[in-house]
């Protein structure tokens, strides 16, 4: 980043670009993880359990358990890669472009 505001690096810019425009595709497709998990609870639980032989009963109670118990995708096993976070990382990577920005402007 300070490269970027220090110097004249016309490519930098066009991979500023594509490295948030990755940032929030990847949120993105978290976020869809996420909710496409809750969506499958939710219709698991709405599955009419009593009316289904036993070997659909344990099919749908495994789903169940797998359903209930997965691991998010996080970024670096810290935060779950989520729109929230990509918000985060966004706020954090302005806040430190403004502090630069201020300390090139007073040289």
């Amino acid at each position: 980043m300070f490269v970027l505001l220090t110097s004249v690096w016309p490519g930098g810019w066009a991979y500023a670009v594509g490295v948030a425009s990755n940032l929030y595709i990847y949120c993105i497709l978290g976020t869809l993880v996420e909710n496409c998990n809750d969506d499958l609870i939710y219709e698991v639980y709405n599955i009419s359990f009593y009316n289904l032989n036993a070997r659909q009963q344990r099919q749908v109670l495994f789903m169940l358990c797998k359903a209930q118990s997965t691991d998010m995708i996080q970024v670096l096993g810290v935060m779950p890669l989520a729109v929230s976070t990509g918000l985060k990382v966004t706020k954090s990577i302005y806040s430190v472009a403004m502090m630069m920005i201020n300390f090139v402007m007073k040289e």
